[in-house]
């Protein structure tokens, strides 16, 4: 008999699980709590998967065998609560999966620098020769990509905390945590224990010839320890100095040098050695990853180097949307930084960052619709600290207070949504705003 599944979910994740599910032989539907995207309601309907969308309906849960619920949903909403106490069989897309792998998979979780890393190793692997399909938490799903690229020899995956949460058949042939830092509390009862223990399923769940990369930063260190009872056989460390050295990525057999790259700062020099090692546990060669490094762009939004305007350089850096991410920024560069920061407060305490702040910021400029908390955390700059509520006149202040050999930098440390869709939109925006400002250059431009 045919089995019934419901997807939760119509996104990326949800699309997938439904499109693997029906090559699979199972009988899918798919219901949206709230109002599906064209392309989502066009790829449905062309490939005649039954959906709903704009709320569940009081029948939905009937003849359903198992559920696949997509990674943003909480364990905790009613419906999903509902099918458990009705002995409904209720998973992740991960956990659905992992029957139908094909290949090796290479996991990436972290707080800050997953989609650098993940999609870097792809570009190595893809670089070296080696059939490779990139996706997960980015870009491609990985229930589409066991669809789409069957025969991928790896699987470069990017997973996030959520998707982590229930697996248990899931597991990686590398794995790897890139580091720990407060974030999205608010999905684990604000207990930052919980969020490291979804990130740390991933080494959990290792079969013993797995290869795991452990960060070296204190907290990712700290709930590594929890899992001694679980450790693998080989274990490699990514052994970082308390100040990173940008320019330099380090594996356990070689320096590589990252100038002529675009990978920017000191914490890319992070995200760069994680990726170089698990690319180098593949078997491809130092000089292969040397010349690859030099090809790689990076993915916008992430230290982005917009170009030059009268010698001042303007970098969008809109994903850093945590102290954290802010944090590495500020540290990526030697010139005098004009800092652009704001937007929808995740509960930070700027205090942690005073010193480096006070240390590298010629000025801060404060951007959203409620700036009170970033004012009264850098209020003493005086004039050098300007309330904006919008893009163009940040830019504008930016403009005026930066010369020549200063960086302006966008980078929030906050949600986007109270002046943008979210943080592309922010992203893009500052970019074209930038490029829109006369005498910008994609190069500084030397004058003799």
């Amino acid at each position: 008999m045919q089995k019934r599944l419901l997807v939760l979910g119509g996104g990326e994740s949800g699309r997938g699980v439904a499109l693997l599910a029906i090559a699979q032989g199972y009988s899918v539907f798919v219901s949206d709590a709230g109002k599906l995207s064209e392309e989502a309601v066009s790829e449905l309907s062309e490939n005649d998967i039954d959906f709903e969308q704009n709320g569940h309906g009081a029948k939905v849960l009937e003849g359903i065998d198992v559920i696949v619920k997509s990674p943003g949903i909480p364990w905790e909403v009613p419906l999903v609560a509902s099918a458990k106490t009705h002995g409904i069989r209720v998973i992740g897309e991960m956990e659905f999966c992992a029957p139908y792998r094909k290949g090796k998979v290479i996991g990436i979780t972290g707080s800050n620098g997953k989609t650098t890393t993940t999609l870097l190793l792809g570009h190595l692997l893809k670089t070296a020769g080696i059939n490779v399909a990139v996706g997960g938490n980015v870009g491609v799903s990985y229930a589409r990509l066991l669809l789409e690229q069957p025969d991928a020899d790896w699987f470069v995956l990017e997973l996030s905390s959520y998707q982590l949460e229930d697996i248990d058949a899931f597991h990686v042939d590398i794995g790897m945590v890139l580091n720990l830092s407060p974030d999205h509390l608010d999905r684990y009862d604000n207990s930052f224990d919980a969020y490291a223990a979804a990130k740390y399923n991933l080494k959990k769940t290792q079969h013993s010839d797995g290869t795991w990369l452990q960060a070296g930063d204190e907290l990712s260190q700290k709930h590594a320890l929890h899992l001694q009872e679980l450790a693998l056989e080989k274990v490699h460390q990514i052994d970082m100095p308390a100040e990173y050295v940008s320019g330099v990525a380090v594996t356990p057999t070689k320096e590589y040098n990252l100038e002529n790259t675009s990978l920017a700062g000191p914490h890319n020099a992070a995200n760069a050695s994680f990726a170089l090692t698990a690319a180098e546990l593949t078997g491809v060669k130092a000089d292969v990853l040397a010349k690859a490094l030099r090809s790689f762009e990076n993915a916008p939004h992430r230290l982005e180097r917009i170009g030059f305007v009268d010698g001042v350089e303007f970098v969008n850096d809109s994903k850093a949307t945590n102290l954290d991410a802010v944090d590495k920024a500020l540290r990526s560069f030697s010139q005098p930084i004009v800092w652009i920061v704001g937007g929808i407060d995740k509960g930070n305490d700027y205090a942690s960052l005073l010193p480096l702040v006070q240390k590298n910021v010629k000025a801060v400029i404060a951007l959203g619709l409620d700036n009170e908390k970033i004012e009264k955390a850098f209020s003493f700059y005086g004039e050098r600290f300007k309330n904006t509520s919008s893009l163009k006149s940040a830019i504008e202040e930016a403009c005026t207070i930066a010369q020549s050999g200063d960086v302006v930098l966008l980078s929030p440390a906050c949600a986007s949504f109270d002046l943008f869709k979210n943080y592309i939109d922010r992203g893009d925006q500052f970019r074209a705003a930038v490029m829109a400002i006369p005498n910008f250059r994609e190069t500084l431009q030397h004058t003799s």
